[in-house]
């Protein structure tokens, strides 16, 4: 059975995505699900979380982007096993994958490389394909939508957080109209969560949105969650699977796994 390839994004950084990327990479790991996790932001949080280095300077950008008259490196060359069982990393560097994204913007049909070059030839070797996207517009972002099966909005507890959500929203219905088979949005998930005037409104906002599917669990605000992986090379959920954060992740799978499956 081939892979299910979500995307996790927003157009506004500092929603969480990377965070709950990972951890819902993770998660699906620990349940011996083959995970691969696609670090298509250059700020290659996401591969650091997971403690894959791209000690050989292979990554995905050179996969995408190597100009003659080198070739460039075979995709198993840039695949990371990680610490963490069943769960690999396709990494991010930031310079080749800048790069990428330039090379990509500018060459008709270039959005579709990530689809062709990385998630089609590895889709039967997985069971879940999750990507991390860039927090905003661009060619990385469009070629993420382009690559998955579904997209997955991030919102956090503030008016400018949802609006990031939101817009995520419309780029994926906007490029869904070029696509034979569009990426669809089964629902959304909620981080960072805290409760205030704005996260009420936020999500008195998205109740009344009739567009707008959001998962029941909201993954806490958790300094710890974002300090484990330095401390411990893996995601928060791995790391320390007793926190009420990893214990929100655990219900999050959950769910995902009860819409898309």
């Amino acid at each position: 059975m081939a892979a299910i390839t979500l995307n996790i994004g927003s157009l506004k950084g500092g929603a969480g995505k990377t965070k709950t990327a990972t951890n819902i990479a993770a998660e699906l790991a620990a349940r011996d699900h083959r995970v691969l996790l696609i670090d298509l932001d250059p700020q290659a949080s996401a591969t650091a979380d997971c403690g894959a280095d791209p000690q050989l300077g292979f990554s995905i950008g050179e996969l995408i982007n190597t100009p003659p008259p080198y070739d460039p490196p075979a995709l198993e060359a840039i695949l990371i096993e990680t610490e963490v069982p069943n769960l690999t990393v396709a990494p991010a560097i930031y310079q080749p994958l800048d790069a990428a994204e330039a090379a990509m913007s500018s060459q008709p049909g270039g959005t579709m490389q990530v689809r062709k070059k990385l998630v089609e030839p590895l889709r039967e070797g997985y069971d879940w394909i999750i990507i991390d996207t860039p927090p905003r517009l661009g060619a990385l972002t469009a070629a993420a939508i382009h690559a998955s099966d579904y997209s997955v909005p991030v919102v956090g507890p503030t008016v400018d957080l949802y609006r990031g959500a939101y817009r995520y929203q419309q780029l994926v219905t906007e490029l869904g109209e070029f696509m034979p088979t569009p990426s669809t949005i089964p629902f959304w998930v909620a981080v960072n969560w805290e409760d205030g005037a704005q996260g009420r409104e936020v999500l008195d906002t998205l109740a009344m949105d009739e567009n707008v599917n959001l998962l029941a669990t909201r993954l806490p605000h958790s300094k710890r969650a974002s300090s484990a992986p330095k401390e411990y090379a893996a995601p928060m959920v791995a790391a320390q699977p007793g926190y009420q954060f990893s214990q929100a992740v655990t219900s999050l799978v959950d769910e995902i796994e009860g819409v898309i499956k």
